[in-house]
């Protein structure tokens, strides 16, 4: 029961159904809830950027994963990739993403904010730790799989993690 993934789709006409979808490889292992990852939708993927493991006692600390998840949606298939780029660490907590196809030949995902820590374990009693400075803008271009990091300047606020972002594409112009 626990090891189940589910699916919704929508039918257009304000509902929609559940499907149960094959679940990847677990080599035996019991699959765990992933949360805080930076999530991002593209129009045939989606992809999931760091994020915790919930710890199986419910307890401190959390187990930081590294890499980003990659769903499919044509193929109906499962990868993981690299994300030691992503940050000086390699791991990204609690920050927001998001696509653009303005960019590049299959558009980019774009990472803002969160916490980096220095290491795999993550506690909440020590969330400021690591915080990513907001002026770092991490890209990632979907066609060549290759990481970016684009500096703001001006006015930028201070890091934040598990705030609410969005974004908006109009005459050439991404914004967020």
């Amino acid at each position: 029961m626990h090891d189940q993934l589910w699916k919704f789709r929508l039918d257009g006409r304000g509902g929609g159904s559940w499907t149960q979808e094959q679940t990847p490889s677990t080599q035996g292992q019991r699959l765990r809830s992933v949360f805080r990852a930076a999530t991002v939708r593209t129009p045939t993927k989606f992809y999931s950027l760091g994020g915790v493991l919930w710890p199986k006692d419910g307890g401190e600390p959390s187990i930081s994963i590294a890499g980003m998840t990659v769903y499919d949606m044509e193929s109906h298939s499962w990868s993981n990739m690299s994300s030691s780029r992503a940050t000086d660490s390699g791991w990204l907590v609690s920050a927001r993403g998001h696509y653009s196809s303005m960019f590049g030949e299959e558009g980019v995902l774009v990472f803002l904010g969160g916490v980096a820590p220095p290491n795999q374990t993550f506690g909440y009693l020590n969330q400021t730790t690591g915080m990513v400075d907001m002026s770092n803008i991490t890209v990632y271009d979907v066609h060549s799989g290759k990481w970016f990091h684009q500096k703001a300047d001006g006015d930028v606020p201070l890091g934040r993690q598990q705030f609410c972002s969005v974004d908006v594409s109009s005459s050439g112009s991404f914004e967020m």
